[in-house]
């Protein structure tokens, strides 16, 4: 979405969706439209965040809303370029997934990261911050939201899989409830891509792509994690199947940095 153009117009025009929550935040300063051309980023920002209207804000949702166009805030990729002062994930346990020529890519983020200033971080900190604090004033204007990561090239240790897990606690901490963080990853996504009568929900005729808990999402929703079982077009894999699976990977990995050593 064009910085130069406001949320209604994007909406009105029938976009079906909206990726970051930068776009949401913006949409409750009466200086929306102004163009990151037009004068820095930084300084666009800044007057962004003084001339925040919460009321404002939610009308601007209501029309999101009203129009049909679903937000997906990818707070788990924002957060860990924003934090990468806090944690370089240079241990992340997940690496050992990723592959040699994808790890590369992320290291662009980091050193970028590693230039700024005391000042800039704190910039840096407090617009992350102030964006994901509109999730739950989407949420009660009625938005769509969707469950998404962002996972992949040059979006550093934001990583495919278990970046959704992680996505669906940030949506949780940043407040939704864990029923809403699971609707956005579930149902909410089913409607929005057409195929709400094959996917979405338990039921008789769908597709049988279930995962099994050892414990309640609605009470932790770090319980996602907790997987004993995947279904996957009606093809059960316990979970020392799935163990099997990421120790596959890891070997495969493992295998390609060796060849890249030598």
């Amino acid at each position: 979405m064009p910085y130069s153009l406001t949320l209604e117009e994007v909406s009105a025009a029938g976009l079906d969706s909206i990726e970051h929550l930068d776009y949401a935040f913006k949409a409750g300063s009466p200086l929306e439209k102004i163009a990151l051309g037009e004068i820095t980023g930084r300084d666009a920002w800044t007057q962004w965040n003084a001339t925040f209207d919460p009321a404002r804000a939610m009308a601007a949702y209501r029309n999101l809303a009203r129009h049909g166009t679903a937000i997906t805030p990818t707070i788990n990729g924002s957060r860990v370029v924003t934090y990468l002062d806090h944690d370089d994930h240079h241990d992340d346990e997940y690496l050992k997934y990723i592959g040699p020529g994808l790890q590369a890519t992320y290291t662009w983020r980091v050193e970028r990261a590693a230039k700024d200033d005391a000042p800039a971080i704190a910039r840096r900190h407090e617009r992350f911050e102030k964006s994901a604090s509109v999730l739950p004033m989407l949420q009660q204007a009625g938005v769509t939201i969707l469950a998404g990561t962002d996972a992949g090239f040059l979006n550093s240790y934001n990583y495919p899989g278990i970046g959704l897990h992680q996505e669906l606690g940030w949506l949780v901490h940043y407040g939704l409830t864990p029923a809403q963080a699971l609707q956005a990853t579930t149902i909410n996504g089913a409607r929005f891509l057409g195929h709400e009568d094959e996917y979405g929900t338990l039921a008789a005729g769908k597709v049988a792509d279930v995962v099994l808990l050892d414990a309640n999402p609605l009470h932790d929703i770090a319980a996602t994690r907790r997987i004993h079982a995947v279904v996957q077009r009606g093809t059960v894999h316990d979970r020392a199947d799935l163990d099997a699976m990421l120790a596959d990977v890891a070997r495969r990995v493992a295998a390609q940095r060796a060849a890249g050593d030598r």
